[in-house]
């Protein structure tokens, strides 16, 4: 039986790099004060994406106030059918986990997702770490959260989906497909109102994705498979125009 479309809610969590009991994470250091706090580009892009396929979805960003009530607050408000938690770095990798298990202690009938460059990377792993974690997104997460809805929709197995590792019962089942990259033309224009407080934020503006280079630390070898894709022009000068007219000429804008 086809469910409605499950309405989506995305988090980005806080980053532990003022807490003065996190300390030294391997050999990076900190300044005492540093306060880490940004709009989460590929979370907005994710939800803008969602928004214009019809997708119910909204954002809870955690980056500013690191107060988890306003998580379980958002949760009681939006009854999710899917939370999907950003992991962008190690950083925000134990609040990601936080995150997951406030989910399932809030609205365990929602599905339990997670992405980003840092958790993505960890695979089947992740899931030891976080015992509340569902389904992990490997890769780009447009089309994957896309997908997630439609099978849920149409109550098909997740397994299914390429470039994803599903959590079933007590097996957890690695798809080695490399999921579908988006062209990103077909991205409109960053829906900068679905972030909450966006004005707060540098705009961030994104004209291309990946690398060509290889390099052995770095995510994007695995995240983007050694390739660059770029934006028409016509389409980037449309993105850069909707954030002037939001923010302003005389503003910073960060070129991603």
């Amino acid at each position: 039986k086809k469910m409605n479309v499950p309405n989506v809610l995305l988090v980005n969590p806080p980053m532990l790099l003022e807490k003065p009991d996190f300390g030294q994470a391997g050999a990076l250091f900190s300044p005492e004060n540093l306060k880490m706090a940004a709009i989460n580009p590929g979370l907005l892009s994710i939800a803008t994406y969602l928004d214009s396929k019809g997708i119910p979805v909204a954002i809870c960003d955690l980056s500013i106030t690191e107060d988890f009530n306003n998580l379980r607050q958002m949760i009681e408000n939006t009854k999710p059918d899917i939370i999907g938690v950003s992991s962008m770095s190690a950083f925000d990798y134990i609040e990601t986990l936080n995150c997951l298990k406030i989910a399932d202690e809030e609205r365990p009938q929602a599905l339990r997702v997670a992405g980003g460059q840092h958790i993505g990377m960890l695979g089947t792993s992740s899931f030891s770490d976080s015992p509340e974690l569902q389904v992990l997104a490997k890769h780009e997460g447009e089309k994957v959260m896309e997908d997630i809805v439609s099978h849920i929709q149409n109550n098909q197995s997740l397994s299914d989906i390429a470039g994803i590792v599903v959590r079933d019962d007590t097996k957890i089942h690695d798809n080695p497909h490399i999921s579908d990259l988006v062209n990103l033309d077909n991205i409109p224009p960053l829906k900068y109102e679905l972030y909450p407080n966006f004005r707060q934020f540098t705009p961030f503006v994104e004209e291309s994705r990946g690398c060509p280079a290889r390099c052995e630390y770095c995510t994007s070898t695995r995240m983007n498979h050694g390739k660059i894709r770029y934006k028409t022009t016509e389409h980037f000068e449309i993105e850069i125009n909707r954030a002037i007219d939001l923010w302003g000429k005389d503003n910073i804008f960060a070129i991603l």
